[in-house]
């Protein structure tokens, strides 16, 4: 028999699972972005 509290629990792991992912994924946007304007205010 599954427990109802764990089947119910996924839904929140998967947005936090999400929201730590988008967070790194913009996280590495800007990264580039912040290397592009390092390197064209160089040059």
């Amino acid at each position: 028999m599954v427990n109802e509290s764990e089947s119910s629990r996924i839904p929140q792991y998967q947005e936090a699972a999400k929201s730590v992912f988008d967070t790194l994924r913009s996280k590495e946007q800007g990264e580039k972005w912040r290397n592009k304007l390092v390197i064209h205010r160089d040059s």
